[in-house]
């Protein structure tokens, strides 16, 4: 085989375990993230919903592994859900529902999370805006986000049957009305 061509193969070769090393190393700050979010939400993961049973709020690990991507999900019980992920290639992405959680974030550089899960943070370049500017997002704050979102929707679900919070509601509550009928036991 000539050298040129062995030469060739060994970039290939290396170029392939960076890549490979990135992606790890990025998938370890994911599972940091994971780590973060369980601190910050232990009463709500360990807490089920009255109605459904679910839990209120769940982490789980996944992706496409078809195309080579890991993702970790938090979602809560209400489809409230924040998605990053690690594709083939090492690159970041994020994803939101309702996508007004992520703001202006476009392609995402890096996520942060010490080792101490003192923080935790996204820098991302915004939708709009020139090519190479870039800002830093608290991820604690897209989590309290969530949460409120939660909030609102479920609140929204009860409609006038019950008073809502009021940081949430402009409308005034009303007291409960009085039952058709009433019995007792004795």
């Amino acid at each position: 085989m000539p050298q040129q061509l062995k030469n060739g193969f060994g970039r290939i070769v290396a170029a392939r375990q960076t890549m490979v090393d990135v992606r790890a190393a990025r998938w370890e700050t994911l599972q940091r993230f994971k780590n973060f979010a369980k601190s910050k939400m232990t009463d709500f993961i360990s807490t089920t919903d009255p109605v459904t049973g679910q839990r209120l709020a769940d982490i789980s690990a996944g992706g496409d592994k078809g195309r080579g991507e890991a993702a970790m999900v938090l979602g809560l019980f209400e489809g409230t859900r924040l998605r990053l992920t690690v594709d083939v290639h090492g690159q970041y992405g994020a994803e939101s529902t309702p996508p007004e959680l992520l703001g202006d974030v476009g392609r995402v550089v890096e996520v942060l999370v010490p080792m101490d899960l003192s923080r935790a943070e996204m820098v991302y370049e915004p939708l709009a805006g020139p090519r190479g500017s870039r800002r830093t997002l608290d991820l604690s704050d897209v989590i309290t986000r969530m949460v409120e979102n939660a909030a609102v929707v479920v609140e929204d679900e009860l409609g006038d049957a019950a008073p809502r919070s009021s940081t949430t509601s402009q409308k005034p509550s009303a007291p409960p009305p009085k039952p058709a009928f009433s019995f007792s036991v004795t």
